[in-house]
């Protein structure tokens, strides 16, 4: 498996599992916005496995109708995930805003469950993180380029 294949399969078990924590919550509280953030979760979830998609489809070979292959694929699921994420979560999120705007005021209830969903997310966010900064860290080694915060903010504004 390509490490970029895995960091990606890594953010979609950490996403999933962010989505399980956020949907448990708002069933244990009723709260609105956990399942907002559920839905949000989920979408996250869907847009890693566009990507696993563009990643598959880009490395099939050529083809008499495609001689020059599929590799530009990847960058078209990756912008699909761009739109989504952009367009339906910013449309959802946007209403949901709206929506705690103009209905009553609401008391925050079981503050602790939403504490345990912040530490469940930050343990799941941090090995992500973790598997996409040892992909970096490869990446630039690869290259001959010693990793550090300059060489990964120079790796980004390059490309």
């Amino acid at each position: 498996m390509t490490s970029s294949k895995k960091a990606v399969y890594m953010a979609l078990v950490g996403n999933l599992g962010i989505a399980v924590a956020k949907l448990i919550a708002a069933i244990l509280t009723g709260s609105i916005a956990m399942l907002a953030e559920t839905l949000h979760s989920v979408s996250d979830t869907f847009n890693q496995v566009l990507l696993l998609i563009g990643i598959k489809t880009s490395s099939k070979a050529a083809t008499e109708s495609h001689p020059f292959g599929y590799g530009k694929e990847q960058f078209f699921w990756s912008f699909i995930v761009a739109t989504m994420l952009f367009g339906i979560s910013g449309i959802i999120s946007l209403q949901h805003d709206f929506n705690s705007l103009l209905s009553t005021i609401h008391h925050i209830q079981n503050v602790n469950i939403s504490y345990a969903v912040l530490a469940v997310s930050a343990v799941f966010e941090a090995i992500s993180l973790r598997e996409a900064l040892a992909l970096a860290k490869e990446s630039l080694e690869d290259g001959g380029e010693k990793f550090g915060f300059r060489s990964l903010i120079n790796e980004f504004s390059e490309k």
